[in-house]
């Protein structure tokens, strides 16, 4: 098989590359993303994301700056990062290598602002370009924990 332009043998970022992509989310204990940056850099500028569902306040297509900005500030705006145990683990990936297509499962756990606990577990699929960047993320993520979390914490996230 012909190597890829950045020195990989696979057309598509493999499983473990697409870990290692996600685990540059990684919080800081002010809350902020430590690479968020770095993590832009794997998507194309028009990437598509998409989150499903029926019932949450979330859901919805978004270009990359929305997501940042509707999604993950809405959702890191819920958690007291002062408390201790937040934690943002992937847990499996499938997929990725010959195929453009990869799933990543991924669990967020910390204490909400209101002092409930926050365990989210949700799954991200991809599709990746032949320039190996990611061109959609659709994500499947637990509405009613999202809604209850969303409703409850949101006036206090201020």
């Amino acid at each position: 098989m012909p190597m890829a332009t950045n020195g990989s043998t696979t057309p598509y970022p493999t499983a473990y590359e697409t870990e290692e992509i996600f685990l540059l989310r990684g919080k800081a204990p002010d809350g902020k993303l430590t690479k968020q940056s770095a993590f832009d850099s794997h998507f194309t500028d028009d990437a598509e994301i998409i989150i499903m569902g029926q019932d949450h306040q979330l859901k919805g297509n978004h270009s990359k700056e929305d997501f940042k900005t509707e999604v993950q500030a809405r959702i890191s705006k819920l958690i007291d990062y002062s408390k201790p145990g937040g934690a943002y683990e992937v847990i499996r990936v499938v997929g990725g290598g010959d195929t453009p297509y990869a799933a990543i499962e991924l669990k967020t756990t910390g204490t909400t602002k209101a002092g409930k606990p926050f365990v989210h577990e949700y799954v991200y699929m991809l599709r990746y370009n032949s320039e190996r960047k990611i061109t959609q993320m659709k994500g499947f993520f637990d509405s009613q924990h999202i809604n209850s979390h969303v409703e409850e914490n949101e006036g206090k996230a201020g």
